[in-house]
């Protein structure tokens, strides 16, 4: 045999001999996931009609008609039974895709508002995202029960409603756990623009904008405990969310708005609301864009929970450590290694609260895009020079607190500092008043309480921070925890 030929034999044998090693790598990645039976929608009335559903079983493949499956109208609780299929994953985890294609028989745009899965699903880790939205047809002609009429054979589809369900590989999911749940969908405001008393007006001084925990839920409201959505907020029965908090009031005596007394330790469920915002300025320093401040103390909570003292106040962390600022110039520290002040707002947790929690929990993505990412001005003159030594540098921050100045700005609508200015007086929610918020129980300004301005005060070596109340303002202590959280935001309006 030639050494061509030799060399030829070689090679094949190679090639022949990785295939064989290929396919079999290929076959212990590729691992099945199975699931049997039926989903469930809840909807009130004869509203949707699944023409058909379609199955995406691997990763490669196109969605293939599920045949067996008999389709007809979503009418209260529908069981979709797809009968039982076997799918091909090549990762950890394995997932199919179900397209459910309606045609919509009213005149509302319906989509997914959640999907809940049985406690032996998730157990099993089972996890589901979903996506789309139903269209409203162009039909006309209605039957006697007011729906629209068309002919399912040839009435395409207003549009499909999407399940991608994933799970560990070799699993073998029944889809009875499973429950979609449709709402009348709306697309979505980013704002609205009204009246202080919430009056829909395109001239309003104030906007309808974002959402937070705010009113006490009525009584005859139960909650679904078993699941929350990504924000931690639970599924009431009036089709609202609401969020839980274990009351924590600053006197005994405090009541909610619907006049009942707040008991401390108990649990209580407040819905999740929009939020009032009052237009300070629709030019927000010449840019063209407005200065909005909540219409209401939305939390409580401390300027600066974690300090010590050493003859000045310091801000540390949980472990007691006084934090420092290395990019500190001079008069921004007491030392060479620049220890940070209690009353630096750069440093504050309730500027982390508003950066982080309140801004990724309050807002949809929509609503993020139109808030401005404002360089805030945390200088002296900020402070209205009661700031002395302690403050800051500027921060760039989406969400702020107001500072000494802007509280006391004319153009804003406030009186000058040394007035006495109702406009001062901000009333708490329900949520915040359970949550330790001060809240004045007679006098003229029953039912408001006292809240932060980010701006320090220079007569507390480091311990005080300026807020607002009563139409006038005062030092507080940066460890108080009962002072309220109102926020600002610079927003693109029209």
């Amino acid at each position: 045999m030639s050494l061509r030929v030799k060399l030829v034999s070689a090679i094949i044998a190679m090639i022949l001999m990785l295939g064989v090693m290929l396919t079999g790598i290929l076959a212990a990645q590729q691992q099945t996931l199975t699931m049997t039976g039926s989903v469930t929608f809840n909807i009130a009335d004869k509203s949707l009609y699944v023409k058909q559903v379609r199955i995406k079983q691997d990763n490669n493949s196109d969605p293939q008609v599920v045949s067996d499956f008999l389709p007809g109208y979503i009418n209260g609780e529908f069981d979709m039974n797809i009968g039982e299929f076997t799918g091909v994953n090549s990762n950890t985890l394995g997932s199919f895709a179900l397209y459910f294609d309606i045609i919509n028989a009213t005149d509302i745009q319906w989509a997914i508002k959640n999907v809940t899965l049985s406690e032996q699903l998730q157990t099993e880790n089972v996890s589901v995202s979903y996506s789309g939205v139903i269209e409203v047809n162009e039909l006309t002609d209605t039957d006697s029960d007011g729906y629209k009429n068309f002919d399912p054979a040839t009435k395409e589809a207003d549009g499909t409603l999407i399940l991608i369900i994933t799970a560990p590989n070799s699993s073998s999911i029944n889809l009875s756990g499973i429950t979609i749940t449709l709402y009348k969908y709306v697309e979505e405001t980013v704002y609205e623009r009204v009246d202080e008393d919430g009056t829909p007006n395109p001239d309003g001084d104030y906007i309808l904008f974002g959402y937070y925990p705010q009113t006490i839920k009525a009584s005859n409201v139960t909650i679904d405990t078993n699941s929350t959505d990504s924000r931690g907020y639970y599924l009431g029965s009036d089709g609202e969310y609401y969020a839980a908090l274990s009351a924590n009031p600053y006197n005994t005596s405090y009541t909610f708005s619907d006049g009942t007394t707040i008991t401390s330790g108990t649990t209580y469920y407040f819905k999740v609301e929009p939020l009032l915002w009052r237009i300070l300025t629709e030019d927000y320093n010449g840019q063209g864009t407005a200065l909005v401040v909540s219409d209401k103390i939305i939390d409580a909570m401390a300027y600066q929970s974690n300090y010590t003292r050493n003859g000045y106040y310091y801000a540390t962390d949980e472990d007691g450590t006084i934090l420092v600022d290395n990019s500190a110039t001079v008069g921004q520290g007491v030392d060479s290694n620049y220890q940070v002040y209690a009353n630096n707002y750069e440093y504050s947790e309730v500027r982390a609260f508003l950066t982080g929690e309140f801004y990724n929990t309050a807002f949809t993505e929509a609503q993020k895009s139109i808030i401005q990412l404002t360089t805030v001005d945390n200088s002296l003159e900020s402070t209205l020079n009661y700031g002395g030594q302690y403050v800051c540098e500027d921060t760039k921050d989406y969400v702020f607190l107001l500072s000494m100045a802007e509280a006391h700005n004319t153009d804003y609508g406030y009186q000058e500092d040394g007035v006495t200015d109702p406009n001062k007086a901000i009333t708490t929610s329900d949520y915040s008043r359970a949550n330790y918020a001060y809240t004045y129980t007679s006098g003229t300004y029953t039912g408001t309480g006292r809240a932060w301005l980010r701006s320090p005060n220079d007569g507390g070596i480091g311990s005080g921070a300026c807020n607002i109340y009563d139409g006038s303002w005062s030092n507080g202590f940066v460890y108080r925890g009962y002072l309220g959280v109102v926020p600002a935001l610079q927003i693109q309006l029209g």
